[in-house]
């Protein structure tokens, strides 16, 4: 007997269970969405419309089989900086984006038909979980080390500035730990409100100036973001460039083809339908992949599927597609929503600190699951090589470079960790 309210295939009953369905379920997604956005510096709004349009298509290639939403992908973070860290603005980098995500495109539509031809051995074989779980708490450490910038007000450390952002972490974290129903499902939601709310009363009592109230303007309804593809300049980019893209987005790559395999399992058992045979995971990792290079194009990041919308499944009791469907029609009408987008650009650096704080912990704390999860024997000195190195290489700011090829961080940290996987052996301590 089924525990779900609706199940895959199932309508909901009424409109209004439809509408706040979907609220949920688009709130779920929204904050990482927008959050990611702001770590890369990419534009909010597109990056809420790619998400919409990403999971539209997702839906078509995987059959409306599959309940998942796909929006920026927090693990191709350091890959899409890099990128961008190859010239000063993103104007002009936006063609290196997309051209990792075309590259993301090419490796999943690769791995989708090997999947679908000889299974998923090989895969497991190549990433196994001390790898891509390193890789995850790598990802997650990096991205902590962004916090302190920030939370500066006026590009200076600020006392004002450090206490919002801890006063947003500690909402979050009540909400995680005491709150029910909805409001355990958006914590970080709830958070960011929090925080704003603050940060904006200490604006009016001119304590500090956190939110710039005179740039807000609701007057335009409708916005509709400047598209990545409308300005690709393949005359002024520097392609020799383009083997450092090919290697960050490649490795990173595979780092979230793990998260997306771990995301359909869990998504599998909220939705009570074993989605790696049905639709089958060589349909999702595609669609996945496909959705990434749309996102490139739109100007946000490569996507993934969104752990924090199977969450929300396994605690609505809701595996709709129908959903799922509307959710991305959702994301769509928010990014065009011009007062939408007037609220979420005017959030204070700050208040992000507090959410990242708890964000990139958790990306971490899911790398500690993955290995945990795994059951990795640490009495085998393999495994010992394996995390240890990789947490150095990718944490310590050591690089590899060659004029303008530059391997460090995550993608170092890969390397390593596949390297020594595949030519060390199995050891026990004395």
């Amino acid at each position: 007997m089924s525990n779900l309210i609706y199940p895959i295939n199932q309508k909901p009953a009424t409109v209004r269970e439809w509408i706040m369905y979907t609220i949920q379920f688009t709130f779920a997604v929204l904050t990482a969405t927008v959050l990611i956005a702001t770590i890369c510096g990419t534009n909010i709004a597109a990056g809420m419309v790619a998400a919409g349009i990403s999971t539209l298509v997702f839906l078509c290639i995987t059959k409306f089989r599959a309940p998942m939403v796909i929006s920026n992908s927090g693990a191709t973070v350091s890959a899409v900086l890099g990128a961008i860290a190859l010239s000063n603005a993103v104007e002009t980098n936006l063609l290196g984006v997309v051209l990792g995500g075309f590259t993301i495109m090419i490796i999943y539509g690769i791995a989708s038909f090997l999947i679908k031809k000889f299974g998923t051995a090989w895969l497991t074989k190549l990433i196994p979980p001390i790898i891509s779980g390193s890789t995850i708490l790598v990802i997650g450490c990096t991205l902590a080390g962004f916090i302190p910038t920030y939370a500066q007000v006026g590009g200076t450390y600020s006392l004002i500035g450090g206490f919002v952002a801890l006063f947003t972490m500690l909402v979050i974290v009540l909400c995680m730990h005491y709150g029910k129903g909805m409001v355990k499902t958006l914590p970080f939601l709830i958070g960011l409100i929090a925080g704003y709310g603050l940060s904006l009363i200490l604006t009016l009592i001119g304590v500090a100036p956190l939110v710039n109230i005179a740039a807000l303007d609701f007057n335009r309804i409708i916005a509709v973001p400047d598209f990545a593809f409308l300005h690709l300049n393949f005359a002024t980019f520097d392609w020799t460039t383009l083997p450092q893209i090919i290697l960050m987005f490649g490795l990173v790559s595979l780092a979230a083809m793990t998260e997306h395999i771990g995301d359909m399992l869990t998504a599998s058992a909220a939705s009570e339908r074993n989605l790696l045979n049905d639709p089958g995971l060589h349909k999702t990792l595609l669609g996945d992949g496909v959705g990434s290079f749309i996102g490139t194009l739109i100007g946000a990041q490569p996507n993934t599927t969104y752990s924090e919308y199977t969450s929300t499944i396994a605690v609505s009791k809701v595996a709709s597609v129908y959903v799922t469907f509307t959710t991305a029609c959702s994301l769509i009408l928010l990014g065009i929503f011009g007062p939408f987008n007037q609220f979420i650009t005017s959030l204070p650096n700050c208040v992000f600190a507090g959410v990242s704080m708890v964000a990139y912990g958790m990306i971490a704390l899911a790398g500690v699951r993955t290995i945990m999860n795994g059951n990795i024997d640490f009495s085998n000195n393999k495994n010992v090589a394996i995390f240890a190195t990789m947490l150095a290489c990718g944490v310590s700011g050591f690089a590899i470079t060659s004029g303008s090829f530059n391997l460090s961080g995550i993608a170092l940290a890969m390397v390593v960790g596949i390297i020594l996987n595949l030519i060390l052996k199995d050891s026990k301590r004395a």
